[in-house]
């Protein structure tokens, strides 16, 4: 069954081991961070388990969102700046102690707030006067910024701080004014894609993007700039999200496609459209037949992948999850152990597997029997 490490250890993460299989695990190295990482952690055992942390238990407690707030609290003042970096990008503390974080001597714990789930005025006030250059830019994007200041950066002699403040959906239409006629097409396809750009603006400004003549870094940089988060477009009416359907913009197109709520008449059509991030996105509407969600798991789906998970639609059909599971093609089998109404056989086959990813991803899946769980630490001499 591969390393036997590693499968006690995927036990360790396993959503449904109870605490009598945990218990078999102590002292098993590598068990307690797993563990502490576990979404169903127990105050009390987060609490022993913080007593006796090395630095490795001690960042995934930090990182772990369900850990009580006074262990997170203690651990934003670790002497390892992983542990306290941790505690940056996840938050969950109070204010004063993100404020702490947002100045810490470390430069990975800064950013780590920069770019966190949770901050505040005060921490983007620090962050903003970092003397380091990253931080600021990571933080600009997101950043209440001062007016006078968002003006100065307009003239910022880095491209990547004016594209920055150019994501920023804070700052004024006089700003994105200056920023959208930018000499750099990075800067320019970063605020395109905002909300607050005018109809004949955005077309005259694609168009010069789009022309051609570019090198393959600045394309790359375009092409991803070009599918920039338009989030905002599902507030719009939906006959207006509609219309967006038919304009050239993949921006808005995609983000239209990401909607649930898109009439199911709408989302069959996008199926067969000739981007393929939009036939993508409007796969996972609840309207899509099995068969294509089958076909776009075999064609597109990624392991791993955040925002798609066709294995994981209602209308997957169960009927299909045991044959990707017996694929040649690892990606299928690993595709299929990230549903959760995959069959415990295939789980238990998958153990077996002769790629240590996909065993391992078996020994972590829910449908793992109790019993396999017990005979593989019995087995291991637990």
């Amino acid at each position: 069954m591969g390393d036997h490490v590693e499968t006690l250890l995927g036990i360790a993460a396993n959503p449904s081991a109870p605490p009598e299989v945990l218990a078999r695990l102590e002292g098993l190295p590598g068990a307690a961070a797993v563990i502490a990482g576990r979404a169903d952690l127990d105050p009390e055992h987060a609490r022993r388990l913080h007593r006796d942390a090395d630095a490795y238990t001690a960042v995934r407690l930090a990182a772990n969102r369900h850990a009580p707030t006074e262990i997170r609290e203690e651990l934003a003042g670790h002497p390892d700046a992983y542990v306290r970096e941790a505690v940056a990008r996840v938050g969950h503390v109070a204010e004063r102690t993100l404020v702490r974080l947002a100045v810490d001597h470390e430069r990975r714990v800064r950013l780590g707030v920069a770019t966190g789930a949770h901050n505040t005025p005060l921490t983007h006030k620090a962050l903003l006067a970092d003397d380091d250059f990253e931080v600021r830019v990571a933080v600009l994007g997101r950043a209440e910024v001062p007016e006078e200041l968002a003006r100065a950066l307009t003239a910022d002699e880095d491209v990547f701080v004016r594209a920055a403040l150019a994501g920023n959906p804070r700052v004024a239409p006089e700003v994105v004014k200056q920023l959208i006629e930018d000499p750099s097409p990075l800067v320019r396809a970063t605020a395109l894609v905002r909300h607050d750009v005018g109809g004949d603006v955005r077309e005259r400004v694609y168009a010069e993007l789009t022309g051609g003549g570019r090198d393959v870094v600045t394309s790359i940089q375009l092409d991803n700039a070009l599918s920039g988060d338009a989030s905002w477009v599902r507030g719009e009416l939906m006959e207006t999200q509609v219309g967006f359907l038919r304009t050239p913009y993949p921006f808005l197109r995609r983000a239209v496609a990401r909607n649930p709520k898109l009439p199911a008449r709408v989302a069959s059509n996008l199926l067969t459209d000739a981007d393929t991030w939009v036939r993508r996105f409007a796969a996972r509407h609840s309207s899509t037949p099995a068969d294509v969600l089958v076909a776009f798991t075999r064609e597109f789906e990624r392991v791993g992948e955040v925002g798609i998970g066709y294995v994981r639609h209602p209308a997957f059909p169960a009927s299909a999850l045991p044959r990707l599971a017996a694929e040649s093609e690892v990606r299928l089998r690993l595709l299929a152990l990230e549903s959760p109404a995959l069959p415990s056989a295939s789980v238990l086959t998958l153990l077996a597997d002769t790629d240590p990813l996909v065993a391992h991803n078996a020994s972590i899946h829910p449908a793992l029997p109790l019993g396999a769980m017990h005979d593989l630490l019995t087995a291991a001499g637990r």
